[in-house]
């Protein structure tokens, strides 16, 4: 009786291993593509921001003269 349990376990492991990695690896490739999302809206913030900042200097610059 307690070979017989053991096996359903083992079979029952072996059957939700693979969708569990399946489950897995569908998350981390949601979480990386939440990451370059993320990413970009963040690179475009900062190119906003050089862009603004350097347009103050170029107007500060040609104030001065």
């Amino acid at each position: 009786m307690d070979l017989l349990a053991s096996t359903d376990i083992t079979l029952i492991t072996l059957l939700f291993l693979p969708t569990k990695g399946i489950g897995i690896r569908l998350y981390a490739q949601k979480e990386k593509e939440k990451f370059e999302v993320n990413n970009q809206v963040i690179s475009e913030f900062v190119n906003d921001l050089n862009v603004n900042h350097m347009s103050r200097i170029g107007i500060l610059y040609s104030e001065s003269l």
